[in-house]
């Protein structure tokens, strides 16, 4: 009789893990393969806002940032970077409620869709505080404009583009 009890009890258990198995496999089939085979899109992150005007600020929940003015210089030093050295102005308000740290990490450039290098000092910044900034770039001596990529300091998404055109460049001693 025990034999028999333990067999009806171990097919019991044996029927649970294989209807178990069976819902996972269908959730995964309704939820990732169906979608791929008939061609629903994944839901996607809403595009960046484009930017293409100093003075014009870009503002959400966490962060307000507007690029005030761009300067080219002639790069003297590390030319293998590029042949100007482009610096662009900018203020970075924390519209948040908690402090965040704002750096080049957030931050990607492109001089006519080309990756540069770039540089800017990380700030903390505590809610309702703000920052002048800037990001220091290359580009080349043809370079009509740059692109720059912000994301979100409190995300993983980026959020706005600012395409600024190349000034004409300016002759310095100390930004080359």
């Amino acid at each position: 009789f025990f034999i028999v009890k333990g067999v009806i009890m171990k097919s019991s258990v044996m029927r649970f893990l294989l209807i178990f198995l069976c819902t996972l496999c269908l959730y995964f089939l309704a939820s990732y393969i169906i979608p791929l085979l008939f061609g629903e899109e994944e839901i996607t992150q809403p595009e960046p806002e484009v930017i293409a005007a100093f003075n014009q600020p870009f503002e959400n929940d966490n962060i307000k940032v507007t690029f005030t003015e761009i300067h080219a210089y002639e790069n003297t030093q590390e030319p293998e970077r590029g042949d100007l050295r482009i610096y662009a102005n900018y203020t970075v308000e924390n519209m948040s409620d908690s402090t965040f740290i704002f750096s080049w990490h957030g931050m990607s450039v492109y001089a006519d869709d080309i990756a540069v290098e770039n540089s800017t000092f990380s700030v903390t910044l505590a809610p309702g505080k703000k920052a002048d900034l800037v990001c220091k770039t290359y580009a080349f001596k043809d370079t009509e404009h740059i692109e720059i990529y912000l994301d979100d300091p409190k995300g993983l998404e980026e959020v706005v583009i600012f395409q600024l055109d190349i000034p004409p460049v300016e002759e310095s001693t100390t930004a080359s």
